[in-house]
């Protein structure tokens, strides 16, 4: 029995919420007929998708499920596709759901739906980048007292104790001279990462088998898995890098056969080996702020394998528009991943390796 081929989407659709309600069905549509174009065979091909950036909002979120499940339904006739969602937490203005979407065929199949962790791993570079900035912040003020250096109030009339981060001013302590500001909290010191639970997670949908030979090694269940997420804005990104390299470590830990979302990264910044980037196309794949309908050279959605999965599955990878009828709904295009197996002969992958 050959090995089943796998399409796997998503899609940023940029702050779904009530207002945005009115789109629902023309967002939905676009997804199933892009699903459908790539399509190797609807009679067996795998399908797992995302939506991403939808509010956390139950009203909204339902209404989109409904759409999605009636517009995959009309286009798949003869298939059956689960629709759901999970909510992904985040901070009190950017908390998002994550809705999902997943067919696959035979009665042997076994599906589930998860958080990807994301946040455990990010935790340890915050405590990391605390712990770091403390003792940056105790050998600045050993340096001082070495100057002898001593603290007097800050140069306003601001409560100290209720300033933040504000600076407070030292002075020597013969000449009466200000030093210059001197930092009075380990934030300066900072990467500037925020509380764990200011991130959000992704979502993974596990597909197991006892059967197909894809997903048996022939003495036990084996898995796949694929997962998205979306990530922080390009900003808060580019503080530390340690925020994207905890995503590739809960993908590995996850044991992520593909990993696709809205990274917001500019250029991957990982040294990990382990995944393959696929999205080496030219331009990028935020639509431009006109109604031009062209990309930028922005690539901050992309799409991740392994190295196992490609050894039998030459891939391709697409982007369609987020003009749907007649109208911009996102400022991101779809991307699908286009997994086909390949028996025994060498492949080719339209990817490059990350780092290489």
């Amino acid at each position: 029995m050959p090995e089943p081929n796998i399409i796997v989407y998503h899609w940023n659709i940029q702050n779904f919420g009530y207002a945005k309600t009115v789109v629902s069905k023309d967002i939905c549509k676009a997804v199933a007929e892009n699903l459908y174009s790539k399509s190797l065979d609807t009679t067996s091909d795998i399908y797992v998708g995302f939506l991403l950036e939808v509010k956390v909002n139950i009203f909204a979120t339902d209404i989109l499920r409904y759409d999605l499940s009636t517009q995959l339904s009309d286009t798949f006739p003869l298939r059956t596709f689960e629709v759901g969602f999970i909510n992904c937490g985040g901070g009190a203005h950017n908390a998002e759901n994550i809705v999902f979407f997943h067919s696959v065929p035979g009665h042997d199949k076994i599906v589930t739906s998860d958080l990807l962790s994301y946040k455990d791993e990010i935790s340890k570079y915050i405590e990391k980048d605390k712990i770091d900035a403390i003792k940056a912040l105790n050998k600045h003020n050993e340096v001082c007292l070495s100057k002898n250096l001593r603290k007097r109030h800050c140069l306003t009339n601001y409560n100290v104790s209720n300033s933040g981060n504000r600076n407070v001013h030292f002075v020597d302590s013969k000449s009466n001279e200000p030093s210059g500001p001197v930092f009075s909290h380990e934030k300066r010191y900072s990467s500037g990462l925020n509380a764990p639970e200011w991130y959000r997670d992704g979502v993974m949908i596990t597909i197991e088998s006892a059967l197909n030979p894809f997903f048996n090694d022939g003495n036990d269940f084996k898995s796949i898995s694929i997962g998205s997420i979306h990530m922080p804005g390009p900003d808060h990104m580019s503080k530390d890098p340690n925020i994207f390299k905890a995503l590739m470590e809960a993908a590995n830990k996850r044991n992520l056969s593909c990993l696709t979302g809205d990274f917001n990264v500019h250029s991957v910044m990982e040294e990990e080996k382990s995944y393959l980037d696929h999205t080496n196309f030219p331009g990028g794949t935020t639509q431009k702020k006109d109604d031009s309908g062209a990309f930028s050279n922005t690539k901050y959605d992309r799409s991740f394998s392994t190295k196992e999965i490609l050894k039998t599955y030459t891939t391709d990878v697409s982007l369609h528009s987020a003009f749907v009828a007649g109208s911009k709904v996102s400022d991101h295009g779809g991307l699908t991943t286009s997994y086909t197996y390949h028996s025994d002969v060498p492949v080719v992958h339209n990817m490059h390796l990350l780092l290489e």
